[in-house]
């Protein structure tokens, strides 16, 4: 990856020196930026590559015990990274993402289990879509987006099995509470349904991922 830019900043030639060294660490983790590139949506990828080199090149200097303030420095870097080095970005991005194609969608459909794929609907999904919309708007975001994640796409899906999928939920008449629900046949239910967890995890993970950092930036 190679960028040629005029030096016309003179307050940020210090940083401009650094375009080889940015070069270099980007070549050394091709591998991890090219694993990057597959998770995330592109401006979480050029986010972390920019925060990844940064934290890099600032770690050198503190080593070196050089007199700088590590996070303005680091942050300088980051904002160099991303605005000079950006087409660059992209075009690696677009060269390795494996975006979830509507082919792939149905490939990871298939692999659910026959007995799960016969009890679903276009308006299940939908149904679940909904759900997802509100969940992400109410969760509090997580220091770990694997977190913040898991609980928004827990709480959408307990939500559509209970509403969408209750009548498959043997019940039972209790003389206090009326109708309940058997706890065996709910649960029994519920791990039905809970293999639909990871597939949904992988079908809205860019979209989670940037519900999760702009809630991220507006708490932390």
């Amino acid at each position: 990856m190679k960028i040629i830019i005029t030096e016309n900043q003179k307050k940020l030639q210090h940083i401009y020196r650094r375009i080889g060294e940015i070069e270099d660490i980007f070549n050394e983790y091709e591998e991890l930026f090219t694993r990057t590139a597959k998770t995330l949506n592109k401006d979480g990828f050029i986010h972390a590559v920019a925060m990844f080199i940064g934290d890099i090149i600032a770690g050198g200097l503190e080593e070196k015990g050089a007199d700088f303030d590590y996070v303005t420095f680091r942050n300088q870097i980051k904002r160099f990274i991303e605005t000079h080095f950006y087409d660059e970005l992209i075009d690696f991005y677009n060269t390795h993402k494996k975006s979830l194609t509507e082919s792939q969608y149905e490939r990871l459909f298939k692999e659910l289990p026959m007995f799960l794929k016969r009890r679903l609907t276009p308006d299940d999904f939908d149904y679940i879509d909904r759900e997802l919309t509100h969940y992400i708007l109410s969760t509090p975001p997580t220091n770990r987006f694997e977190d913040f994640s898991s609980s928004v796409i827990g709480d959408a899906l307990h939500e559509f099995i209970m509403d969408r999928k209750g009548d498959e939920i043997d019940t039972e008449e209790d003389p206090d509470y009326g109708v309940v629900y058997n706890e065996e046949s709910r649960n029994k239910v519920m791990d039905r349904y809970w293999v639909l967890k990871p597939f949904l995890e992988k079908k809205y993970k860019d979209r989670l991922y940037q519900a999760w950092e702009r809630k991220k930036s507006i708490v932390f």
